[in-house]
């Protein structure tokens, strides 16, 4: 007890913030590789860091050399093991650093947003009637085009219910791959996403929703699906998934995320009506 004591009279205020950034250093960083494949390697390392401790303590001088120059070796595999979450972690803190300071708040852009997200709440209300299988994915900061696996078909068109629903009407060219919506516009259709990592999924979500996510958790995209088993509507950001909404509550979960500052009539009407409901 006196050398915890005696620990902390010593302690100073650049200590305090010295432990407090460390601690939210390796918060975030369990945060980011929770429930991936990371997880799995961190385990391991963990591992060999006790035996070598172990192996320290009880002289074993052969086994302790060899985990002590694999560990060094190590560490250059590491920085290619985590590439994709290292990626991600960087790109988090470009975000929210400078996000906010290259952001526009120009009224005519929020307008042309807002009929974006309408259009296409439209489209995915059509399509989950019918139960057909969709994946649009709106393009932020992050550009997607190096994230996409394989050739795509660039499209330049304006975002409209139509267009959407043409496009993933069945057995059509177009109709499997993702849609991405950048600057309110179709950029691009065909695109087929990189997977998700993580284990803990559900297991009746099938390739469509893993590819949702898995955009989401290497940008700041969002995505939006339509299973073609159930017609469920879903929404997926930073790697987290929201399923079974209504086309409303869609619309007012794109406005939040757009920065669209006011949520257009259908979803304040939608809005009123579960007030009163509750």
């Amino acid at each position: 007890m006196s050398t915890v004591i005696e620990f902390f009279s010593k302690m100073k205020l650049t200590d305090a913030i010295d432990i407090i950034i460390v601690a939210y250093i390796i918060y975030k960083l369990i945060r980011i590789v929770s429930g991936t494949k990371a997880a799995q390697i961190i385990k391991g390392i963990a591992f060999l860091l006790v035996i070598t401790l172990v192996s320290d303590i009880f002289r074993l001088n052969t086994l302790n050399y060899i985990l002590r120059n694999t560990i060094q070796v190590g560490l250059i595999a590491l920085i290619i093991l985590f590439q994709p979450e290292l990626r991600k972690a960087l790109e988090n803190v470009g975000r929210n650093m400078f996000g906010n300071l290259i952001k526009s708040n120009d009224v005519d852009n929020a307008d042309k947003t807002a009929e974006t997200i309408k259009q296409v709440c439209r489209a995915v209300h059509s399509l989950s009637a019918k139960k057909t299988g969709a994946i649009i994915v709106f393009e932020r900061e992050t550009n997607l085009e190096e994230l996409l696996i394989g050739k795509y078909s660039p499209i330049d068109a304006q975002v409209t219910s139509a267009v959407l629903q043409n496009i993933f009407y069945p057995n059509t060219p177009l109709h499997d791959g993702a849609v991405i919506i950048r600057q309110n516009r179709i950029f691009a259709a065909n695109c087929y996403l990189p997977l998700t990592g993580l284990e803990s999924l559900d297991q009746e979500l099938g390739t469509r929703h893993r590819a949702g996510i898995g955009i989401t958790e290497l940008s700041d995209c969002i995505s939006v699906m339509v299973s073609e088993e159930t017609g469920k509507i879903s929404i997926a950001t930073e790697g987290v998934i929201e399923r079974e909404l209504t086309s409303g509550l869609l619309e007012l979960k794109l406005s939040e995320l757009l920065t669209v500052s006011e949520p257009q009539t259908e979803v304040k009407t939608w809005l009123k009506g579960r007030v009163k409901g509750k």
